[in-house]
Order: structure tokens, then sequence, then C-alpha cells
């Protein structure tokens, strides 16, 4: 008995580990939703820190070609869907993070951090109940979509439950520019509580393009141009030359 005993333990303890490595929808990851007025479609795009500008050193793909999926969504075109992105890392530290179309942190409204990390807690926890898979399809009518919890229902569209306060026409985007091959830029923010958490160099923490193949790849951030040597020694002679100038002085007739 006590070998059989310990074999089914084990079994039970890889079922669950197994389980936990794989989870999806969870605090701390990166949630993208994209959907219409029938159909909504998550993706988990993995860990926050994985997407950080500061550390990226070349282009992360968080989600392969073909993830966003026309089909899935009972859509015709790119037109017909939005977009929004969002994430949190749950109440021992309180670290929002939601996208928007603009390059400038929008302001916050701290007063409604709780009502963000609910709507989080229940639109993830709404996901994950549907499957075992990073790509979960789910209907705006449920009481936990994203539609009702981040969207009020589609009364405030990209405010993410009231914490946005910038118009919600930034909050989210439509995907409208890929239909003729284009793509979609999004700017993830980073709030640690109410204050906003600039990335090192910028005033964002990702830049998250969507791109007409279906995929989502963490950009990495733009490569600064140093100025080259010849420029440098140019302009140093030219001030050279304009400080001997001035002190050069016209005999006196």
């Amino acid at each position: 008995m006590k070998p059989r005993f310990i074999t089914v333990l084990t079994i039970v303890l890889m079922t669950a580990l197994s389980s936990q490595a794989f989870a999806y929808f969870t605090t701390n990851d990166l949630i993208a939703v994209v959907y219409n007025q029938t159909n909504e479609e998550a993706i988990d795009l993995g860990s926050i820190t994985n997407v950080n500008i500061d550390t990226l050193a070349s282009p992360l793909t968080l989600a392969a070609a073909g993830s966003i999926n026309l089909a899935g969504l009972q859509a015709t075109s790119y037109s017909q869907l939005q977009i929004g992105l969002f994430a949190f890392s749950g109440m021992g530290t309180l670290q929002e993070y939601f996208a928007t179309t603009q390059t400038t942190a929008p302001a916050l409204n701290s007063k409604l951090i709780l009502s963000f990390s609910s709507a989080f807690t229940n639109v993830t926890g709404y996901y994950s109940g549907l499957g075992t898979s990073s790509i979960e399809y789910g209907a705006p009518t449920n009481r936990n979509s994203y539609f009702k919890q981040m969207d009020g229902n589609g009364n405030s569209p990209g405010f993410y439950a009231g914490l946005n306060t910038a118009a919600s026409s930034t909050g989210e985007s439509s995907l409208a520019a890929l239909d003729t091959g284009g793509s979609v830029a999004m700017y993830l923010y980073h709030f640690n509580v109410a204050s906003a958490a600039p990335g090192a160099n910028t005033p964002y923490y990702s830049i998250l393009q969507i791109n007409s193949d279906g995929s989502i790849v963490a950009e990495a951030a733009p490569a600064t141009t140093p100025i080259p040597a010849s420029i440098l020694l140019f302009g140093s002679g030219l001030f050279g030359l304009l400080g001997i100038r001035r002190k050069i002085t016209l005999p006196t007739i």
C-alpha cells in the first residue's frame, strides 16, 4: 500500500506543478483583449517584466502571427475590432499597467485603483476558467468580460474601469490599419500605485506593435545615433576660429 500511495501522491504533485507552470491569465501577466460587439479574444502575452523597454535589446514577439484571429472573432475585417492591453501586479504591490495610443503618460484616477484591480481579477478569472490556453474566446455579454468590466458595459471604452482619465479614444485602438497591411502602435504605461513610473529614457514602459499578420511585438527602445567625431572636431574648430576673431581688433585711425 505504501509504494502505491507514494506513486499516487507523486502523480498528484506533478499534475499540480504542471498546471501551475502553464497557468495563464494571472497577476503580473500582460493581457490583450481584442473585441467587437459579439465576441472577445483574450491573449495572455506573458510576464509584464518581459516587455520592459529598458531591458529589451531587440524586438520580442509576444503573440505569434495569426494570434489575432478574424475567424475566431467572427469578423470579416480588422476595422470591426478594438484592442486594449493591461496588467496588474496584485494587491501586495499595486503596480498598474495599461496601454494608450499616446506617447505621453495619461493622468490617473487614484480613487479607482481598487476598481481596476477588481476588474482585472474578474476578467482574468473569466478567461482562465474557459480553458488552459494562452488564447481564449469569450462573450462581451458575460458579466466578467473585458467589455463589461474594463469598458463599463461599453459606456467608457479605454478607461480601464475608470483608472485612465484621458480621452476614451486614446485608451484603446481600432485595428483598421491592419486591413491595408499597416500596424498599430500602443504605448504601455506603468503606474506605481498612483504615480507614473516611466522608463529610463521614455515616459512609457513599453511600445507594443500590433501587426497585420495578427502578431503582437514588444519593440526595443529606438537606437540613439551617435554624433560623428568629424562633426565634433569641425564644431570645436569653428568655435576656436570665432574665439580668435573676437580677439582681433582693428587699428584705430
